[in-house]
């Protein structure tokens, strides 16, 4: 699972999208066309799904220390 990134065709600049997908479903519409709103340019592109990446999330692990795992009384 990743988040969905796209390139601005006017200035290269990355358009993050905010959506969580993953390869295979990105893959499945691929041909579909999505707007999506560039902050760069302040305008909406209209860009092929297939054009997008997937950009791995790094998620923390959550480790509960000692203390929180169990609280004093």
């Amino acid at each position: 699972m990743g988040l969905l990134v796209f390139r601005c065709p006017a200035s290269g600049a990355r358009i993050v999208t905010g959506i969580h997908t993953d390869t295979g479903s990105l893959a499945k519409v691929r041909s579909l066309s999505v707007k999506v709103y560039c902050p760069h340019c302040n305008t909406t592109h209209l860009i092929m799904a297939g054009h997008g990446e997937v950009e791995p999330m790094i998620v923390p692990r959550f480790s509960p220390s000692h203390e929180t795992a169990h609280p004093r009384a």
